[in-house]
């Protein structure tokens, strides 16, 4: 499918990999683009300029695309061993199975992070 783009929070956490969003930062979308709301400052220093969010973006986008290429990398590894009967598995598959499960749940944790760095948005509250 087609990529799907970095938001603006996801650029934040590309610039700053320890953030917590909704705790050190809040970015918020009233419908006329996204914005970050709040910045705690002590935390994660000074606020990223327009500049640095814009030079951010294509790093931010790479990583994203290169998550995604990795994800159904597995996919495609586990579909491949679950279409093989379990007795033939040798050594090395049950090793890569092993992998690309610690792989997924991995992915699944860094999903989590950058859903809960999503914007709110407020555009259907007012």
């Amino acid at each position: 499918g087609d990529p799907v783009m970095v938001s603006l929070a996801q650029i934040i956490l590309h610039l700053k990999p320890a953030a917590r969003p909704l705790v050190d930062f809040i970015v918020s979308d009233d419908g006329s683009g996204a914005k970050i709301v709040r910045w705690d400052t002590a935390v994660l220093g000074p606020r990223p300029t327009p500049a640095q969010i814009t030079a951010a973006r294509a790093a931010a986008q790479a990583a994203r695309d290169a998550e995604e290429t990795a994800e159904a990398a597995r996919e495609a590894q586990l579909a491949a061993l679950r279409a093989k009967p379990r007795a033939t598995w040798t050594a090395a598959d049950r090793a890569s199975a092993v992998e690309a499960l610690f792989d997924r749940a991995a992915q699944h944790d860094q999903r989590d992070a950058r859903r809960a760095a999503q914007p709110l948005d407020t555009s259907k509250t007012k």
